[in-house]
């Protein structure tokens, strides 16, 4: 099964992925592979093609097909959409000196009232860099505990308080 997550009877190579046409509105998914491209002036440099459905695992190991295979050297900007934006891409990219321009994912949530209003989300909390810790608006303090690293997606590592 290679590094497919899921398994498909008629193309054993294939994922099975929640697909863009979805003609009757039912979520149903189907088997395929997820093709990334890197461009440059409508162009197509490079392709890849993965058996992840996400695009956010997609991003490195695209780049380094394109640099060992197709391109001479890597871009100097990247363009991605917001789902590529995952810790270890950005990481990546500024490790090979590569401008990142991502919308990231919460961008137009985080600019509703009902976001900026919520008191208890985390991103309003005040932090106290001293003292790695948030201060909640009942004005107690969060400590920091542990950090946890995450198997399930992209070993991310998150910090409890």
């Amino acid at each position: 099964m290679g590094d497919s997550i899921s398994y498909s009877k008629t193309d054993q190579e294939a994922t099975v992925i929640p697909m863009k046409e979805d003609h009757m509105l039912n979520g149903q998914l189907k088997v395929g592979y997820n093709v990334q491209m890197a461009t440059e002036d409508r162009f197509i440099l490079s392709y890849s093609i993965h058996q992840k459905p996400s695009d956010s695992t997609t991003l490195i190991p695209h780049l380094e097909n394109a640099f060992e295979n197709h391109l001479p050297k890597l871009p100097q900007t990247s363009m991605q959409m917001q789902v590529m934006e995952v810790k270890q891409n950005y990481e990546y990219l500024k490790e090979k000196e590569i401008t990142a321009y991502v919308k990231f994912q919460n961008f137009h949530y985080e600019q509703t009232r009902k976001f900026k209003k919520n008191i208890y989300r985390l991103e309003n909390l005040v932090y106290d860099e001293t003292s790695d810790s948030y201060i909640c608006p009942n004005n107690k303090r969060l400590n920091y505990k542990e950090t946890i690293t995450s198997q399930i997606k992209h070993n991310m590592q998150f910090k409890r308080f």
